[in-house]
């Protein structure tokens, strides 16, 4: 919560890659989803784009839910200010400008690459409820209630018992 600049960026970042407008990850998902819309197998396709543009809303809003709020352990002064971290905030402003702005330049990166970008005001408007219905459960809900059944795997890293010798080689002796 010191650095407010950083978690501006990573905000501003993470908003993209839910596909929150005028961001750049609107217009890509947007097009995913237009072209889900227009497919042979057009119900999985768009399923699937929506399902993942959901589960996009959740992991940013519990990313930036769990950096706003802290740990448990808080600092009580900000950290001094090193060269590496300069660099690194400069690197960061870069991507969050390019984040910000290349969705400004769609239609002009698709004449640059003489392709067509697939535009529909249905799947504009699907991605947007998917994206804020996402990033409301992510923000709103505990870990444990989004996850059900899968919180206890969830916490232990979705490990099994025994690795690779747990999985293949024990069962197949």
């Amino acid at each position: 919560r010191q650095h407010r600049f950083v978690f501006a960026g990573v905000a501003v970042a993470g908003l993209a890659l839910a596909g929150v407008p005028p961001l750049a990850g609107f217009w890509s998902k947007d097009a995913v989803i237009a072209a889900a819309l227009d497919a042979n197998a057009a119900w999985l396709f768009t399923a699937a784009a929506l399902a993942a543009t959901l589960l996009t809303g959740v992991y940013v809003a519990r990313m930036l839910r769990l950096l706003w709020q802290g740990g448990e352990e808080r600092r009580t002064e900000a950290p001094p200010v090193s060269a590496a971290a300069v660099a690194m905030g400069g690197a960061l402003a870069v991507l969050v400008g390019l984040a910000a702005a290349l969705g400004l330049a769609v239609s002009g990166l698709g004449r640059l690459l003489d392709d067509h970008v697939p535009e529909s005001t249905l799947a504009a408007g699907l991605g947007l409820a998917g994206a804020a219905a996402g990033l409301g459960l992510g923000w709103f809900l505990p870990a444990d209630r989004l996850l059900g059944p899968l919180a206890g795997p969830a916490g232990t890293g979705f490990r099994v018992d025994g690795g690779v010798a747990g999985m293949g080689a024990r069962p197949a002796r």
